[in-house]
């Protein structure tokens, strides 16, 4: 068993390097992470929980950073870990992550598999926080499908946990959530609404990462709505928050916006301009989320272009 001054040292190393990756701060977090998976101290049956949790923790930083195959490999050997020691809450958590890794990639309905055993192992376990945290992944699928009927009732589920938990992240990841499910409706007041709510917890807790998700999606709402010069300042400034951060996904995403406002100016050679700087990051991180789409607004912009 481990003694209580290694445990402390185990807690602190865990407790800073999970800040780091709240604040943005990946390598940093990485590092710390490092550490606790290195460190042969920490092989205890006792502190295996929190080696298991550093896998995953590391994991959600290689993905948000683009390296896939990389965040995969350590969520795999996270919930593999988890299994090892019967540790029902890891089992839980990273089953969640690899839903993350499934979703992001549009596998549906793989992460729809992975959600519903992670949050059927947290209800039985009675954990809020996980419980919270996969009812609001499975909202994310049921909108993906087009059912907004569950797809609002597992994000409000989520949000009315993570509420009572304070948890302020969760509470932030709901509001946009249940944002864009309004949105594909075309409720627009409601979506503004709960998506400022996100941006407003990004901003009074300093959560760099999640501020430039929640921004750049209310600059989405803007756009689709025809209030394009109303949302570019917020692409903008997500851009410049995902570029600083080195969020590949996040920094396309934002390109990709700016692209359409100015492609609706008939400013087609600066959309372009955005367009082929997202098409960059594309051929160095390989095809995320929505890369079709980015080269057809290519090949449709040179075409603008070229009459």
């Amino acid at each position: 068993m481990a003694g209580k001054y290694l445990k402390l040292y185990l807690r602190s190393l865990s407790q800073l390097s999970e800040l780091y990756y709240f604040l943005g701060e990946f390598n940093k977090g990485i590092s710390l992470t490092n550490a606790v998976i290195k460190d042969r101290r920490f092989r205890y049956k006792d502190l295996m929980t929190s080696v298991t949790a550093a896998y995953g923790r590391r994991g959600l930083a290689l993905k948000a950073m683009g390296k896939t195959a990389a965040a995969l490999r350590d969520l795999c050997k996270a919930l593999r870990l988890a299994r090892e020691n019967g540790d029902v809450f890891g089992i839980s958590a990273q089953l969640g992550n690899l839903g993350l890794i499934y979703s992001d990639a549009a596998e549906y309905e793989k992460a729809f598999g992975y959600f519903s055993e992670a949050l059927s192992l947290a209800e039985k376990a009675d954990n809020k926080k996980l419980t919270a945290n996969h009812s609001g992944n499975l909202g994310a699928i049921y909108a993906a499908r087009h059912d907004y009927e569950k797809a609002l009732s597992f994000h409000f589920r989520s949000l009315n946990i993570h509420q009572n938990l304070k948890d302020r992240i969760g509470e932030l990841n709901d509001y946009g959530n249940i944002a864009m499910a309004f949105l594909d409706q075309g409720k627009i007041p409601e979506a503004e609404e709960m998506q400022k709510n996100a941006v407003q917890i990004s901003e009074r807790y300093c959560f760099k990462e999640l501020r430039a998700i929640s921004i750049c999606n209310l600059g989405v709402i803007y756009l689709e709505t025809g209030r394009r010069d109303t949302a570019l300042p917020y692409f903008k400034e997500a851009y410049l928050l995902s570029k600083e951060m080195g969020l590949p996904q996040e920094t396309i995403n934002c390109l990709v916006n700016m692209g359409l406002v100015y492609n609706e100016r008939k400013e087609y050679k600066t959309a372009l301009r955005y367009f082929r700087e997202a098409k960059v990051l594309y051929d160095k991180y390989g095809r995320l989320f929505a890369y079709e789409y980015t080269m057809g607004l290519i090949a449709e912009t040179e075409k603008l272009i070229g009459r």
